[in-house]
């Protein structure tokens, strides 16, 4: 579930033809040029910060403080400071219920523009070729994932380890 999320796409087609007063030949060359678009852009998904026991896994308790990090680290997102465990009964290996509600924090929003570049050569009325390039992720922007959320892994808790794709391309 995300709460927002909007995508934008666009096709224009450029008209070389017209600008240039175009020949014959000349259109042939300028003319079936077109750039096409789409840009999304959306918040963080619902994320549940846990705590592991052996009957099922249950939510720390909240400490205090701002649970995420803003620092120089944007691979760090949760702050370890703002939750604590809770006590593990030693007897079954169940701990009570913490005060963090489900669905308490979000993951990293992210935004992301694919492009694509076009040119179409017609041969006779009926035949044609279309040639294209696309870019998904354009811009090369890093969209992060969803950090791990696990308050008993000291190493990794609070860390997003995931990332999608660089930017690629395909003719």
């Amino acid at each position: 579930n995300r709460t927002h999320s909007m995508t934008l796409d666009s096709i224009y087609a450029f008209p070389f033809v017209r600008w240039l007063n175009a020949n014959s030949v000349l259109k042939h060359v300028v003319g079936g040029w077109q750039l096409a678009g789409i840009v999304g852009v959306a918040n963080g998904q619902w994320i549940n910060v846990v705590q592991p026991c052996t009957y099922l896994q249950s939510r720390p308790a909240y400490a205090g403080g701002d649970p995420l990090l803003y620092g120089e680290d944007r691979f760090r997102y949760l702050n370890p400071a703002a939750f604590a465990r809770v006590p593990v009964n030693s007897a079954n290996g169940t701990i009570g219920p913490g005060n963090l509600g489900k669905n308490a924090l979000r993951g990293p929003g992210f935004w992301n523009l694919d492009l694509s570049i076009s040119k179409d050569f017609k041969f006779y009325e009926r035949y044609g070729l279309k040639f294209r390039v696309d870019m998904f992720n354009a811009t090369n922007s890093v969209r992060l994932g969803n950090p791990n959320t696990d308050i008993t892994n000291p190493t990794f808790f609070g860390l997003i380890t995931t990332v999608q794709p660089a930017r690629t391309m395909q003719m």
